[in-house]
C-alpha cells in the first residue's frame, strides 16, 4: 500500500511537470516589467555599485533569461550580489541551487542554516550559509523569489512552480544571492540589504499583491 502510494505520488509530480511545460508553451513566458539593471546602485547604505562580467561558460550553464552580477561596498567591506531570472523555467533553464553550484566551484558548505529578514510583509526566512575555500571564508544569503512568492527552500520552490504553472500559467522565478565577509556587522547590514532588495525585485516583477512567504 505504501509503495503504491509513493508510486502514484511520483507519477503525479512527473505528470504535472510535463503539464507545466505544455502550459508554458501555450501561455508564454513572464517578462520582467523592468530590467535587473534598474536595481538601485545604493541599497541599505551599500553603494559604489559596479557591474561585474560573468564567465561565458557560467552564463551558458545557467541558461537564465536575465542575469545581474554586481559588487557594492560600505567602508572597507564588499557585498556581492547575484540575481538570475528565468521567464520560463520549463524552456531549458532552471534555477540552480547553491547547494550544488558552490561545491562544484570549490566552496565547502560549513554552516547551513536560515535567518529571518524583516520585510513590509512580515518576517521572511532566507538561507544563510558559511562557506570556505582554500582558507577563505564567506557568508552567503540567498532565496527564491517570483511575482507571487518568496521562498527559502528550493524543493518547495519547484512544487510551487508546478502549481503556479498548471493553475495560473506563471512559470517565472528568480534566485537572489548575497555574498559577504564573515563578520557580525556585515551580516546585519546584509540582512537589511536583503530586505530592501526583495522590495526592488517585486517592483521589477511588476508584483501587486503581497507575496506568499514560505520556508
Amino acid at each position: 500500500m505504501i509503495t503504491s502510494r509513493y508510486f502514484w505520488l511520483t507519477s503525479g509530480i512527473l505528470t504535472a511537470t510535463l503539464g507545466i511545460s505544455g502550459l508554458s508553451d501555450l501561455r508564454g513566458s513572464q517578462a520582467l516589467t523592468e530590467p535587473l539593471s534598474t536595481i538601485p546602485s545604493v541599497i541599505a547604505g551599500w553603494g559604489g555599485a559596479k557591474d561585474l562580467a560573468l564567465d561565458p561558460r557560467a552564463v551558458e550553464r545557467l541558461k537564465a533569461t536575465s542575469l545581474l552580477s554586481r559588487q557594492y561596498s560600505s567602508g572597507k567591506q564588499a557585498l556581492g550580489l547575484f540575481v538570475a531570472y528565468y521567464a520560463n523555467q520549463s524552456a531549458g533553464g532552471y534555477m540552480h541551487s547553491p547547494k550544488v553550484c558552490l561545491p562544484g566551484s570549490g566552496w565547502e558548505i560549513e554552516e547551513p542554516g536560515t535567518v529571518r529578514v524583516e520585510s513590509p510583509w512580515g518576517e521572511v526566512p532566507i538561507n544563510r550559509y558559511i562557506i570556505s575555500n582554500a582558507g577563505q571564508k564567506a557568508l552567503i544569503l540567498y532565496w527564491y523569489q517570483s511575482s507571487d512568492r518568496i521562498v527559502a527552500d528550493e524543493y518547495r520552490t519547484k512544487l510551487y512552480l508546478i502549481h503556479d504553472g498548471l493553475f495560473y500559467g506563471r512559470a517565472g522565478g528568480s534566485i537572489a544571492r548575497i555574498q559577504l565577509p564573515v563578520d557580525a556587522g556585515a551580516e546585519a547590514a546584509g540582512i537589511r540589504f536583503a530586505s530592501q532588495l526583495m522590495v526592488e525585485l517585486r517592483r521589477i516583477f511588476g508584483s501587486q499583491a503581497a507575496p506568499t512567504i514560505g520556508t
